[in-house]
Parts: structure tokens; sequence; C-alpha cells
């Protein structure tokens, strides 16, 4: 590669680093609480108006953590943001970037589990008191058939899908 395809490929580069690193925009799709914590419960920090610009420090779980415009900083449910990474029409160097931020289609998603985090997920462990309680909540076949009768629903058979090739390591459903 000669020296001026070596100066390109750097400046590119830099450009694209430079866009990424930058703390993600976005923007209030509702009027939402600027909270102290990433709690619903938690102190609000400010009244944040639609509309209202803001960047994406950092998210946990439902939240994000985020500046606003005028330098407070705080949780706000991730369900009321639109990021702008990539808006339509987007060309040139912020389009390549974004294509590395969110993958091909260059738009954001945000979007996370309602109320429960990684750690939530991934620490969870079950409980036999929960499980009971739920067969508290079953009804018989007869009182099923009695509710989808006064709501006006047929019976339709539908047939089975084929069960799943064995592999060696799985059992197949019956």
């Amino acid at each position: 590669m000669n020296r001026s395809g070596k100066f390109l490929l750097a400046a590119l580069l830099l450009a694209i680093t430079a866009n990424v690193s930058a703390a993600e925009k976005a923007t209030l799709a509702r009027d939402s609480d600027l909270r102290s914590k990433a709690l619903g419960n938690a102190s609000v920090v400010a009244a944040l108006k639609a509309g209202s610009a803001v960047s994406i420090n950092s998210r946990s779980g439902a939240w994000a953590n985020v500046t606003s415009a005028e330098g407070k900083s705080g949780y706000v449910r991730l369900l009321n943001l639109r990021t702008s990474s990539a808006q339509k029409g987007d060309s040139g160097l912020n389009a390549l970037a974004s294509t590395f931020r969110t993958g091909a289609s260059g738009y954001s998603v945000a979007t996370g589990v309602k109320g429960m985090s990684e750690s939530d997920l991934t620490g969870a462990t079950p409980s036999p008191e929960q499980v009971a309680k739920l067969a508290t909540f079953r009804k018989s076949e007869q009182d099923a058939r009695s509710t989808a009768a006064s709501a006006g629903l047929k019976v339709k058979q539908v047939a089975y899908l084929p069960a799943p090739a064995k592999d060696g390591n799985e059992e197949v459903a019956p």
C-alpha cells in the first residue's frame, strides 16, 4: 500500500473510532423522570420533557444512565428513549460508523428486559414455593372449555410439528 493509501486508511479509522467512542445521543419519546438510581421509586433528579436531547452514558437492565442537555445526570427507562445514532438518510462516515455500532442496519434498538438485569437472569434459582403457588391458578379442562365457548371460540385441530432429528446429545420430546 502506498503512502497516500495508508494515510487515507488511518484517517478513516480515526474518524470511525472517534465517532464510535462518543456518547450515544438519544431523544426522549415521552415526558420522563430523571431518577437518582435505576429504580422506579428512586428520587427524581429532574423532570424531562418529550423531545429533550440526552446522552446515554451506560445501560443497565431496563434503564439508561443519561446526561441531559442541562448537564444533569441520572437514570431513565430505556423504553422512553429513541436513539439517534443513525438517522434516515445518514450517509458518509456516520453511516459507516453506525454499522460498527449497531449492526448492518445502523438503527439502534433501545429496550431491555423489563425490571431484570443480566445478573438477575444468570443468577436465578428455582423456587418450589412459587411453582406450588402457580399450580393454584390452574383451571380444569371443563372451565377452559366453558370460557372458550362463552367467547365464541371453536375447536380446531392443528397438526403437530415433526420431531427434531436426534444428534446424539438431545432427547426428542414425544
